[in-house]
């Protein structure tokens, strides 16, 4: 349940946590109280370390379970007393972070919390039927990952979901009582798997020593040397990240001979709020840097040709795609801006971010006050771009309004 930025978690029809930011600090508090006719009570940094996530409450009322990371790093699933005692460690991961969690409707217990590191993966925490029906099915569907959407009451019928980074995913219902597994639909039916580029997880080191990864998608059938090479930066850039699926722009872009190359900078999701907070304050000189990086690594391993660069990417990833070529002179051939920000300075003013109090803290945390936002602004850095670039952009766009396409077209 969420209202008012904050986020429940509701035990027997009374909200016993609250979590989100409910003030001006882009930080998140935790806030719980016994009853509804107590008032709430903020949990101390003691117990909530640098970020906890209530998720669900055990149904004798006894037990949270809870996403948690002490010290800034992915955050794991835990399960604890209510007050955060007698705290145990059911998944963690140093490089991953908890990204879903399923959840048995028989007992209300997680059976299986799914990580994102490279290629996800599932952890499974019992032998529950649901478990063992989930295992079962990952290991007969090796290509792809399998989850279950949902649970009837009794447990006994299943929504099995399964996609990859080939597959935009299918669903299909699977009876336990019978043992059938019947097809239901595919998102997306006129794509073809087996017609699809294999998108490969990759590690690396930053140029300041930071291990970063990323997603490279090579042209099927062609010899992965020497390509074409596109760098495709992502949205965001707080909190969002490239995984492994199916990706629509990169799968057009591979379906036309070129190699694609993916890089989750710092500041991005999936490694906990340290990791996120790296890139605050970065957007224009260390998260660029992390992108052209993962970008050179492309290059030393052969795949990408140096003389055939491109950026491309939208919102942040448009943004990012103006910094390029003025970070690099001379290395790109071209760029294209897909709804980006090419002054700082507009958002601050009239992006719906600036419409709350939040969002401004955000803006100030993020990338400082007006004078650090041209600083990082590529509409003030015009004399050392030197690449034709394409600008695409939504005239009602209320994150990137219009005129940052308008005023960098002029």
């Amino acid at each position: 349940i969420n209202k008012g930025g904050m986020s429940f978690v509701v035990h027997d029809g009374v909200a016993r946590f609250a979590y989100g930011s409910p003030n001006d600090a882009y930080t998140t508090e935790v806030y719980t109280h016994d009853n509804a006719s107590q008032p709430w009570r903020r949990l101390s940094t003691a117990v909530t370390g640098k970020q906890l996530v209530p998720l669900r409450i055990s149904r004798d009322g006894s037990k949270l379970w809870s996403l948690f990371s002490a010290t800034g790093g992915p955050p794991s699933l835990v399960v604890s007393a209510l007050d955060g005692s007698n705290r145990t460690v059911l998944t963690s991961d140093d490089s991953a972070s908890v990204n879903d969690v399923l959840w048995d409707t028989v007992t209300g217990t997680p059976y299986a919390p799914v990580l994102m590191d490279g290629r996800p993966h599932v952890v499974y925490l019992d032998q529950s039927t649901p478990a063992q029906v989930l295992k079962a099915l990952n290991d007969k569907f090796p290509d792809h990952l399998v989850t279950i959407g949902g649970l009837d009451d009794r447990g006994k019928r299943m929504l099995v979901v399964a996609d990859s980074d080939r597959d935009p995913g299918s669903v299909a219902l699977f009876d336990t009582d019978t043992m059938n597994l019947r097809p239901l639909y595919q998102v997306a039916d006129w794509i073809h798997p087996e017609q699809m580029a294999m998108r490969k997880p990759f590690r690396f080191k930053a140029s300041d020593g930071l291990v970063l990864d990323g997603y490279l998608t090579l042209p099927l059938g062609k010899d992965p040397k020497k390509l074409p090479t596109i760098l495709m930066p992502h949205g965001g850039p707080i909190g969002i990240r490239d995984g492994w699926t199916y990706d629509a722009d990169a799968q057009f872009l591979a379906s036309r001979g070129y190699a694609v190359v993916q890089v989750n900078y710092r500041g991005s999701g999936g490694r906990g709020p340290d990791f996120e907070k790296a890139g605050y304050k970065h957007f224009g000189d260390r998260i660029q840097q992390d992108l052209l990086d993962g970008l050179h690594w492309a290059i030393d391993q052969g795949y990408a040709d140096q003389q055939r660069l491109c950026v491309y990417g939208g919102s942040f990833g448009g943004y990012s795609s103006l910094m390029q070529p003025i970070m690099a002179p001379g290395l790109y051939k071209c760029a294209i801006d897909y709804a980006g920000v090419s002054d700082w300075g507009i958002g601050f003013k009239s992006s719906d971010t600036a419409h709350t109090r939040i969002g401004r803290t955000y803006f100030v945390e993020s990338v400082g006050d007006i004078a650090a936002a041209h600083a990082i602004s590529p509409l003030y850095q015009l004399d050392k771009f030197n690449v034709p670039v394409l600008i695409a952009h939504g005239k009602d766009d209320p994150r990137v309004p219009y005129q940052n396409a308008t005023d960098l077209r002029a």
